[in-house]
């Protein structure tokens, strides 16, 4: 350069200084057009999927408690009116020779002793009583009635078994003589303890099959836990105003041993069941399903939890955030942004917001988060709501001024859906109903819910399925053998 004459000097001056005009126009003509396609052309993100995980909403389990409690009395009155007069009747002498007939005197009665019965049973009793005798080579026999008054001693350990059938081991203990038994021989009354002693020996397991026989006739279990099974399944019909139904799922029923305590007969069994609570919408049809099986365990868990479920349609919560957030235009600084449309659908575990917008940002946004239940508003909200990735990454190279406004903030202030009066309503209309509720004959509901928690949150094409949880305890009272 130094070679060159001034005037090539200036040339080539002149011709550096307008290439770099040159290229100074074409820089701020790319900013230009990229400042106008970013203003003036749609914002188009690609939207998220719409998909909904097929997961089943699995009713927590509960325990309807089924007591027991049978007065000792009031099986001394059952007894005493299936064993009435003969009891017993052996009428063939040639077998043993010895015929007998037994009658209840009495009243039969009962004592609990421990987990055992003890039985006292008074008897009149008759027996025909056939004597050979052999002397001197003859053979002379004969026939001799016998009559006496008899009080029975009888001991028995109840138990069921997987069927549903009663188990009774009843076994006699004792006895004791009321008129002990004589022999009239030529006119006198001879004393003959000891034939009886033997004929009652070898009888007393008859009248021990009586006794539990009996029982077993009085107290028809299977009966009862069939009758109350399928009642608990129909569908109850809980307020005509909130069309609010509670619908009990049995599975199974446990049982503990029978015991004594207290002058009673305590029987304690669990149905294990799932329970809905249905509002604005009936439950589905389902057929009545069979009394299963009894499973016996030594424990049985006393908590009830009633799963209230609550169909939230998602054009519910458009509708609701629509209301105050469409038209509204939020300003930062000389920019701003404006809500055309606002639409709700889900992806797996989220809730996708999409919003339509013009103003400095023309297009389509969408934002993300998790419905949740907030215990403080008692409200179904969406957690964390923020714009979905694919639309985070598409801003932060054209309007990351956005996420510094409170276009999130106040769409998910509107996004909530508030539950808590509805709770407190369908807690008083159950607690009402299951305080005293029968559900068929001889069959009543007592309960009482005490605490209120929240469960599953899952989304579903078209709206959102909260399920919350009524806790307390319920149990269903009903009469043995329709006594």
């Amino acid at each position: 350069l130094e070679n060159l004459t001034s005037a090539n000097q200036n040339i080539l001056s002149h011709f550096f200084m307008k290439q770099a005009i040159i290229q100074l126009i074409n820089y701020t003509t790319i900013l230009i057009l990229t400042w106008v396609l970013i203003s003036c052309s749609s914002l188009k993100p690609e939207k998220p999927l719409e998909y909904y995980s097929n997961i089943e909403l699995i009713p927590a389990k509960s325990t309807i408690n089924l007591p027991l409690d049978v007065e000792v009395k009031d099986l001394e009155q059952l007894v005493n009116k299936n064993l009435n007069g003969l009891l017993y009747e052996d009428s063939d002498l040639e077998d043993d020779n010895l015929m007998i007939k037994a009658w209840k005197t009495g009243q039969i009665s009962i004592r609990l002793e421990g987990s055992e019965l003890e039985w006292q049973i008074p008897l009149k009793l008759w027996i025909k009583l056939g004597v050979k005798l052999e002397k001197f080579g003859l053979t002379i026999s004969d026939t001799y009635e016998l009559n006496a008054e008899i009080q029975l001693k009888y001991k028995t350990i109840l138990g069921i078994a997987p069927d549903w059938s009663l188990k009774t081991n009843t076994f006699a203990k004792d006895y004791k003589w009321i008129k002990p038994p004589t022999l009239k021989l030529a006119g006198i009354n001879i004393p003959v303890t000891y034939i009886a002693d033997e004929v009652l020996k070898s009888n007393q397991d008859r009248i021990s099959k009586e006794i539990d026989k009996a029982v077993a006739n009085g107290f028809d279990l299977k009966k009862m836990a069939t009758e109350t099974w399928e009642a608990i399944q129909k569908p109850i019909k809980i307020s005509d105003e909130y069309n609010a139904w509670l619908k009990i799922n049995p599975l199974e029923i446990k049982s503990m041993p029978i015991k004594g305590m207290g002058g009673k007969i305590v029987y304690k069994a669990g149905i294990v069941s799932t329970t809905k609570c249905f509002v604005n919408q009936e439950p589905p049809s389902e057929p009545i399903t069979k009394l299963p099986n009894l499973k016996l365990t030594q424990n049985i868990d006393d908590g009830f939890e009633v799963n209230l479920l609550t169909t939230i349609p998602y054009t519910y919560i458009e509708e609701t955030a629509k209301k105050q957030l469409l038209n509204q235009t939020f300003k930062d600084g000389k920019r701003s942004l404006t809500i055309d449309e606002i639409k709700i659908y889900g992806s797996y575990d989220r809730l996708i917001v999409e919003a339509t917008v013009h103003g400095s940002i023309k297009g389509t946004l969408f934002f993300a988060g998790k419905p949740v239940y907030n215990p403080e508003n008692k409200a179904i909200e969406i957690e964390n709501l923020d714009f979905e990735l694919k639309t985070k990454n598409l801003l932060h190279s054209s309007a990351a001024w956005l996420f510094e406004s409170k276009v999130r903030r106040e769409l998910a202030k509107y996004l909530s859906y508030p539950i808590g009066d509805q709770l407190t309503q369908t807690q008083g209309i159950l607690q009402d109903y299951i305080s005293t509720y029968p559900v068929g004959s001889g069959v009543v509901l007592k309960g009482s819910l005490t605490k209120i928690e929240p469960g599953q949150i899952i989304l579903t094409p078209g709206a959102l399925l909260a399920n919350m949880l009524f806790k307390g305890s319920l149990k269903v009272t009903t009469e043995l053998g329709g006594n």
